[in-house]
């Protein structure tokens, strides 16, 4: 569900709204039910507004998602790391090391069972816009699926990133509030 609701945008459903009021418009016109033709004609208008104004923010691409963010923001926990700048002869490091409580990291396991997947970046882009660097457009699977090498379980790279590489290493993290356990985002590293 969450999926869809991410996918499906609000234009989109404004669209299909607006063209459920035209049809029932032309069903009243057709009959001739002169007492409906005004309610029609209101609601074909509403809905033709809201998809013009939804339509205008077309850049943007507003999702159910979105809305529900902006109307019921979840709770933003206190981030808290540590940056260590370093280079070598090539290249420039940057890296984050968050702190207990750590940050969320929306992964779930793939087909096989037997890595993780990040399908929907939400929760990284949260963390990203938190430190003030470049989000990401899309997830990726574990490292380790790919190079087929243990050193690389629990680590994310996106090799297209605007500011060189980075690579996301993942904990298991439990709150002690609520005896929940959660995947958590334990250090980001970016090489330049």
């Amino acid at each position: 569900m969450e999926r869809f609701l991410g996918a499906f945008t609000i234009t989109n459903f404004t669209g299909i709204l607006l063209i459920l009021a035209s049809l029932w418009l032309i069903k009243i016109i057709i009959k001739k039910e002169s007492r409906n033709v005004f309610r029609g004609m209101l609601l074909f208008l509403l809905f033709l507004a809201a998809f013009l104004y939804f339509d205008q923010k077309a850049p943007e691409k507003w999702t159910f998602a979105d809305l529900k963010e902006t109307i019921f923001p979840t709770k933003q926990t206190e981030i808290r790391y540590t940056v260590r700048r370093w280079s070598s002869k090539d290249n420039r490091f940057i890296r984050y090391t968050f702190q207990d409580p750590y940050p969320r990291l929306g992964v779930t396991l793939d087909d096989k069972g037997r890595y993780f997947k990040m399908s929907n970046p939400d929760e990284l882009n949260k963390v990203l816009k938190f430190l003030n660097i470049p989000q990401v457009d899309k997830g990726v699977p574990e490292l380790a699926s790919i190079t087929g090498s243990q050193d690389d379980v629990a680590h994310f790279r996106w090799d297209n990133y605007p500011l060189g590489v980075m690579v996301i290493e993942k904990t298991l993290c439990q709150d002690t509030s609520s005896l929940e356990t959660y995947q958590a985002i334990l250090r980001i590293t970016i090489k330049r």
